[in-house]
């Protein structure tokens, strides 16, 4: 059962978008993000990207958290149907 829900939140995250303000200037890989800046975060752009999930992503598959949360996704806050964090 706990397969099923993550597999549905996973395609259909309960939010779409989640908005996060810079509390300070910080180097995010390449890209310089000044304090003041607000990021959009597109979790079902990120829920569906290959390079984090593998070519599966458009397929209802809840075997792919059989093994855990660690072992599906390429890094471990790829998956946030509800939110994360300050």
């Amino acid at each position: 059962m706990g397969m099923i829900l993550n597999e549905v939140h996973w395609l259909f995250p309960i939010m779409l978008q989640l908005t996060r303000l810079a509390s300070k200037d910080m180097q995010l890989r390449d890209i310089f993000v000044p304090k003041g800046l607000v990021l959009e975060i597109l979790v079902l752009h990120m829920h569906h990207d290959p390079q984090l999930w593998g070519e599966s992503v458009m397929e209802f598959d809840p075997n792919r958290f059989a093994k855990g949360m660690s072992k599906v996704c390429q890094h471990q806050q790829s998956f946030i149907p509800f939110f994360f964090g300050p």
